[in-house]
């Protein structure tokens, strides 16, 4: 399953060009109403065999950019996905993000 996010931007996008940890917290961060979920994906994952597995990838941001040096400004929307075989980890994203008037990166 995929779920695609689009963010409008209000003020000033810009983030380091390795913002993959930002991102990657700001997915973690939305999974906080379901504690159990969150803390499951992030400090344990899901076991098979003798290994852990976190069960959800994310795209890169997609949009209109322009480069500043090790720095990325973001001039429009935004886009990005998030894809899992764990739809309760989609689900639970969407619901937080449909009651939420400002996300913020990093």
């Amino acid at each position: 399953m995929q779920l695609l996010i689009e963010l409008q931007k209000i003020d000033q996008f810009i983030l380091p060009v390795n913002y993959n940890y930002l991102l990657q917290s700001m997915i973690y961060s939305l999974l906080k109403n379901k504690e159990d979920l969150s803390a499951q994906l992030h400090e344990r994952g899901y076991p098979l065999e003798d290994k852990y597995f976190k069960l959800f990838t994310f795209s890169l941001l997609q949009g209109q950019y322009k480069m500043q040096g090790k720095r990325i400004e973001f001039l429009d929307k935004v886009r990005f996905e998030i894809r899992t075989i764990d739809q309760s980890i989609l689900f639970t994203i969407a619901e937080f993000l449909s009651n939420l008037d400002e996300l913020r990166i990093g």
